[in-house]
């Protein structure tokens, strides 16, 4: 009787020893498993972004449909006068590079395939500058160039003898003003 407990115990151990070696080797070969599956989704990974940085190296190019826009930030006033002008047909198909030969002074400021703009910067006023001073006995509107000298454009109608004292002392001292439309509707304002 006691032979068959050391050969029962015996068994029972080896088959104990063989379960745990299986779930040992088992749990080995489900680690490599692993690091192999995460080694395929790196490489994926790496692919799907390899492919991603290829297709944004396309480069834009302007159609027959893009605007371009030339703009110049005048640094004296500091005004930026946007320009937008018609696409000439030579420029269809150009990419950014190219554009950037074609306006050597200029800098690019937006490159899409809907609109290219393009900046300069000036050391002068815009040509958006008046001053109204008195000449004559009138208001008269002069001009400010890009040196910033003011040069007489026109003598108005507009006398300064009815106009009340603050006003005739803002003439006698010139009244500068920005842009064509604030002109306009400064003139009237002394009719």
């Amino acid at each position: 009787m006691k032979k068959g407990i050391i050969i029962t115990s015996i068994v029972l151990i080896i088959f104990l020893l063989s379960i745990g070696i299986g779930f040992y080797s088992v749990k080995i070969k489900n680690k490599d498993n692993k690091q192999e599956e995460s080694l395929i989704v790196t490489q994926e990974e790496i692919s799907s972004t390899n492919e991603v940085v290829e297709a944004n190296t396309e480069k834009i190019k302007i159609t027959p449909n893009t605007k371009l826009v030339l703009k110049k930030f005048y640094t004296k006033c500091n005004h930026t006068i946007n320009s937008y002008v018609e696409l000439p047909k030579e420029f269809v198909n150009m990419d950014e590079d190219e554009i950037k030969k074609q306006f050597p002074n200029w800098k690019i400021d937006k490159f899409t395939k809907d609109e290219v703009v393009i900046l300069k910067e000036e050391n002068a006023f815009c040509n958006e500058h008046y001053v109204l001073k008195e000449q004559d006995g009138k208001i008269a509107i002069f001009k400010v160039n890009q040196k910033g000298e003011e040069i007489l454009k026109e003598i108005t109608n507009i006398s300064i003898d009815y106009l009340p004292e603050q006003d005739l002392l803002n003439i006698k001292n010139g009244i500068k003003i920005y842009s064509t439309e604030q002109l306009n509707k400064t003139l009237e304002d002394y009719e």
